[in-house]
């Protein structure tokens, strides 16, 4: 088991569960010698290197952009009976949780005790799996209301743009109508005042020719 742990080390955190889930070796329980040459070997392997569980430093996976994206969102959004909170950090911890388990009692307990801790964080990344569904569902439907708002406030700003237009057509085609109405009428407000000229001047006249011929007539009868 400590070969096991040894092979899917920190370099492998984002695919440990999977490769313990595919690889545990049954422990022969009947075989209680090879259990005790086991467990006298991780005893001399531990006191040659001491702290070896505790040394370990799990190191951020930046080839695997989306096993980062995947534990960024389980830190804002987690099922609410899932303690503790699935974290990145709590996740690897109960990874190195197991290891410890697998390095401390190669044996059959140890084996159904790392199981059992395997099987309580599989329950975890499928409850994180199905939180992250929902959140990824929830971000397609937020997309898509953005986006039908978006094509309504566009089909809005096209119907005014539309409106300004043809308030634009409709006041020039009325300013060049009104430009030539407005040249007959002056046209014709020069005719009228032209023939009213006239009529003035024809009336004075004749006042003035009656006028002569009046006082003609007087002089006459003088």
């Amino acid at each position: 088991m400590y070969e096991l742990c040894q092979h899917y080390g920190p370099r492998d955190v984002g695919d440990l569960p999977v490769a313990i889930t595919g690889q545990l070796i049954e422990t022969d329980a009947n075989n209680e010698t090879d259990e005790r040459l086991k467990r006298e070997n991780e005893t001399e392997t531990l006191e040659a290197s001491p702290d070896r569980s505790t040394s370990v430093v799990w190191e951020q996976v930046d080839e695997d952009a989306d096993a980062e994206a995947h534990f960024d969102t389980l830190q804002t959004s987690v099922e609410k009976d899932v303690s503790p909170v699935d974290t990145q950090e709590n996740l690897h911890q109960a990874v190195a949780q197991i290891c410890n388990t697998l390095m401390q009692e190669p044996s059959n307990a140890g084996t159904q005790a790392a199981r059992k801790q395997l099987q309580d964080l599989s329950e975890r990344l499928e409850f994180c799996e199905k939180d992250l569904a929902l959140l990824q569902f929830g971000g397609k439907h937020k997309c898509q209301e953005a986006e039908n708002e978006i094509h309504s406030v566009r089909s809005e700003i096209n119907g005014v743009n539309e409106a300004i237009q043809e308030c634009r057509e409709y006041l020039s085609t009325n300013y060049k109508y009104c430009q030539l109405h407005q040249s007959n009428i002056n046209s014709r407000l020069a005719s009228l005042e032209q023939s009213v000229t006239d009529r003035l001047v024809g009336l004075e006249k004749g006042v003035l020719e009656r006028m002569d011929d009046v006082n003609s007539r007087i002089n006459r009868m003088e």
